[in-house]
Parts: C-alpha cells; structure tokens; sequence
C-alpha cells in the first residue's frame, strides 16, 4: 500500500501536490466542499448533544440507538436544520438563520481558493502581482463550552459559536467582522452571550518587534441599540517571536487594552495590562501545538473590583489542505491572582475550532 501511494504521487497524480491535475471547473468547487462537509461532520456532533442535553434528551441513548442521529450526522446540511426532532419551530428558525449563515460563509471561503489553474508556471497566481483590494483574508469559526472573557469573567455560561472575518490590506491594515451567538441557554436576560464586535487596525514589524494597534467597537446586550450598553475599546500590542531550536518558538508580549463606554457611565469603562508568552512547537508535517500564559492586571472595569487575573490557553491545530485547518481541542482557564471579591472564581472552558486562510 505504502509503495503504491508512493507511485501516485511521483506520477504527478496527486492533486494535492500537483496544481495542473486540480479540477478546474466546478470540480473544483465540489472538492473544496467535500472537504467542508467532512470537516463538518466533525464539528456538528458536539452541536447535536449540545441541543439534546438543553432538550433533556438522553445523549447516549440517541447517539447509540436512534438511526436518526447518526443519517444527520452524515447529511448534517439538512440534519442541522431538523435534528433533534423535539424542539419548537421558533427555536429550528433561529437555528436555521444561524447554521445558514455559518454554511454560507464558510462555504464562501473554500469557494474564494478554487479557480482555473494556469499552464504556464510564470502566468501562475501565486507568481503575479495581486491586483485585488484584499491582500490576504481569513474566516474562523470555534465553538466553546463557556464564554470566557479576557478579564476572568464568564459572559456567558454555556456553550457559544464565535465566528469572524479578517480583511488584511496594503500598508499592514486590516479590518474585523466577528460575532457570538448562543447555541444553547438562551432564554437569559440580558444574554451577554450576544455580541457583535467591528475592529479597524494596522500591525507591522519595528526591528523586530510586531506591532500591533486597533480600535474596536462592541455592539453588546441588547443587540442594534447603538449607543446604549456598547463599548470601545483601544488596543496596543508588542510581541516578539524567538526561536527555541527547529520546530518550536516563544513569543513574549505586553498587551494594554482601554475600554470606554460609548454613552454614559454604563458599562463601567476601565483598562488591562496583559503580560505572557506563547509557546508553540511544530509535532509533525500537519500538526502543530501551542500553549500560553498570562497575568492581567485589572484596573476595575465593567463593574469588577481590581485585581490581578493569571489566564492560560492550550491548542492542537490540524492542517487538513492548504489553508484549511481545525483546532482540536482546545482549552482556556482562568483564575484570580488576588482577592477580588467580586465573584470571579477559577473556570475552564473547553472547545474546537476551524479556520481558513486565503
């Protein structure tokens, strides 16, 4: 077997590693979105037991027997939209403008990266100049266990879908559109589990150093009542990646962030000082690892006490094809340094992510 695939691939077959043998038309379209509905039969399960432990449905008793689980599993396109079965149809609608949004454009970036691919190597793509308004742009999609945010505090405490979408221009600018949305627990009031975040910024390199500054506007609980409730917040990062051998690197950083209500003193605006490392290191062709720490220092905002807030974060990222790649799992604690006496405890929040880069 091994000396076959070996074969394949010297006779130039392999489309993965040969661009002139890559379909071309909408061939290409249905490879890419072979490979998304793969990648989605890994993601939606954890969806599926999600809704069937909000519905008090026992998880095992349908994974193991009701055929019905594992045929949405397989034709998770529609099953998203049906499976489980005992639900209202207010909640299937809001399922479905979430899930058809998610499919759209996630869809939308893997079709962005097909195209008909050039004869001749010096009329290529990647060997032209790019004439495009976008130099480069990425679309993430994680869900997490918990809401966790930057400063210690659960914004929400159930399981969240975050999914964004990065423009990066000439001159190191760049511009952000993300979101959160509840997959389950919804019924709360205010449901800080709803957000929708807008970010313009710029990042570079200074001898070294990345430099890294933006602005972002937090439209909050309640959703499209600008200004009320809402905040912006500036950020200015500087990092610095080094070596540690071959395969692994360190990159120290200091972080400050400002949040500034947008009308009133509602919600409480105040600053955070974040210093850490990353740590990352490649454990094969298509496999690669990080782990990172911090401490937050907490001047008081959005109504907590001061404080100092020790945060950590693991991840496994698995490269699938060129550009495409999932994060499985991972993890992110936080803990309070200092007595804050404002409720902040010890949380860990678990997840899986996707994301693609073109």
């Amino acid at each position: 077997m091994a000396k076959a695939h070996e074969a394949f691939e010297a006779s130039g077959r392999d489309p993965l590693r040969n661009p002139r043998f890559f379909p071309v038309d909408a061939s290409g379209m249905w490879y890419w979105w072979a490979m998304f509905h793969l990648i989605g039969m890994v993601l939606v399960p954890i969806h599926y037991c999600i809704q069937l432990h909000r519905n008090k449905l026992g998880i095992f008793k349908e994974v193991v027997g009701n055929p019905a689980f594992p045929l949405a599993v397989m034709f998770w396109e529609v099953g998203v939209f049906r499976y489980p079965f005992k639900v209202s149809p207010a909640q299937q609608l809001r399922r479905a403008r979430q899930w058809g949004a998610l499919v759209f454009s996630t869809a939308l970036s893997c079709f962005a990266g097909t195209g008909k691919v050039c004869e001749e190597r010096e009329h290529a793509p990647q060997y032209q100049k790019y004439q495009g308004p976008f130099v480069k742009w990425s679309f993430t999609t994680a869900m997490v266990s918990d809401y966790l945010g930057l400063d210690g505090a659960v914004f929400h405490p159930g399981a969240v879908q975050q999914s964004g979408v990065t423009a990066k221009f000439t001159g190191g600018f760049y511009a952000t559109v993300s979101n959160s949305v509840p997959i389950g627990a919804r019924n709360l009031n205010p449901n800080y589990g709803n957000e929708i975040d807008v970010a313009a910024g710029w990042s570079g390199s200074i001898r070294g150093n990345t430099i890294d500054a933006s602005i972002t506007y937090l439209d909050v609980v309640p959703l499209h009542t600008s200004p009320r409730g809402d905040v912006i917040q500036f950020s200015e990062r500087v990092s610095r990646t080094l070596p540690l051998g071959k395969r692994s690197t360190i990159g120290p950083y200091v972080w400050l962030r400002q949040a500034i209500p947008v009308r009133g003193p509602t919600p409480v605006g105040g600053w955070f000082i974040h210093g850490g490392a990353m740590f990352s290191r490649e454990l094969g062709k298509t496999v690669s690892g990080s782990v990172g720490a911090e401490v937050v220092r907490d001047s008081g905002a959005f109504g907590f006490k001061p404080g100092y807030i020790g945060r950590a974060l693991a991840n496994l990222t698995w490269k699938f094809v060129q550009h495409v790649s999932i994060q499985l799992p991972f993890v992110s604690a936080s803990t309070p340094l200092s007595h804050t006496g404002d409720g902040r405890t010890t949380q860990i929040s678990f997840g899986v992510g996707f994301s693609f880069s073109q």
